[in-house]
């Protein structure tokens, strides 16, 4: 075990402790914080991902030995609320995890992109109070989430989806 869910949260505290900092960096340095990220996620990726990348391809499968790994460094909750047992982090760190992730093994960092910037950013904005505690808790601890989606001109691309839902009072 990397310790990543503790990092993230130590990242997550300092960050906001910084939040009402005046200073700007350029949006191609990284803070200190998003470094050890970066690093811990290189890290978990060598010495977790990497002994088992060749095997789980020609498997055809993911270990859940590595998935539960994801979650207990706390790389399936970058993006979920501390309250509901995430990191509290944001898409920023969330595409720095899944970057170091994808060197190694990019279809364990699909599976983290997804879960953290499609999934529990959906309902991050979109769900009730009630919908937040029983999903998001789970999102980040435990759970893999899942979407379907089908459309004729955005193939599997999620955001290239054109149907929009209208209220139309039926």
């Amino acid at each position: 075990r990397v310790g990543a869910f503790a990092a993230l949260q130590q990242l997550h505290r300092a960050s906001a402790r910084r939040a009402s900092s005046t200073m700007i960096t350029p949006a191609t340095a990284l803070s200190e914080d998003e470094e050890m990220l970066r690093d811990t996620a290189r890290k978990f990726a060598q010495e977790v991902l990497l002994p088992r990348v060749m095997s789980q391809d020609q498997a055809g499968k993911m270990d859940k030995e590595v998935i539960d790994a994801l979650f207990e460094n706390g790389f399936m909750g970058i993006e979920a609320p501390e309250e509901y047992g995430g990191a509290g982090l944001n898409f920023t760190a969330a595409c720095l995890a899944v970057e170091e992730i994808a060197k190694v093994d990019p279809a364990i960092a699909v599976l983290m992109d997804i879960q953290n910037t499609l999934l529990i950013t959906a309902f991050n904005t979109y769900g009730t109070a009630e919908q937040k505690e029983k999903y998001l808790t789970r999102l980040a601890t435990d759970t893999v989430a899942s979407f379907c989606l089908s459309e004729s001109g955005s193939g599997s691309d999620a955001f290239a989806l054109q149907t929009r839902a209208v209220r139309d009072g039926s």
